[in-house]
């Protein structure tokens, strides 16, 4: 992204749970914010190769906040600011699980699987 930094990195599912579950809590809002962003100081993607869908809290905030989800994802696809950072890093949209806005105007996605196409985002 011209002029915007973008980084990775890896975060452990249950540390990084708090943030997690109020970002997919946010899905809606932030989905909102990703259709009037149009350029950002700071962009991280962080990958969650521990996340478990299927129990816990970050399984029920997905569980409530399907719909939420599916428009993030939609808002990251049509905007291409959004859309290349994601694709750039080969991570399919299917493995975003959340965006958080932090006060300091940095952006975090959150992505099940491993960076480099180990894990879920891989397949």
């Amino acid at each position: 992204i011209i002029g915007s930094d973008v980084e990775t990195e890896e975060a452990d599912a249950q540390a990084a749970t708090d943030r997690i579950v109020a970002a997919i809590g946010n899905g809606a809002a932030n989905a909102e914010s990703v259709r009037k962003t149009f350029s950002l100081d700071k962009l991280d993607i962080t990958f969650v190769p521990d996340l478990d869908e299927s129990q816990g809290p970050v399984a029920e905030a997905i569980a409530q906040h399907k719909r939420d989800i599916v428009l993030l994802r939609e808002a990251i696809e049509g905007s291409a600011l959004f859309y290349h950072a994601v694709d750039s890093r080969s991570i399919l949209l299917r493995d975003v699980v959340a965006l958080e806005y932090a006060d300091n105007g940095a952006v975090t996605i959150f992505v099940k699987g491993k960076p480099n196409g180990t894990g879920p985002a891989g397949q």
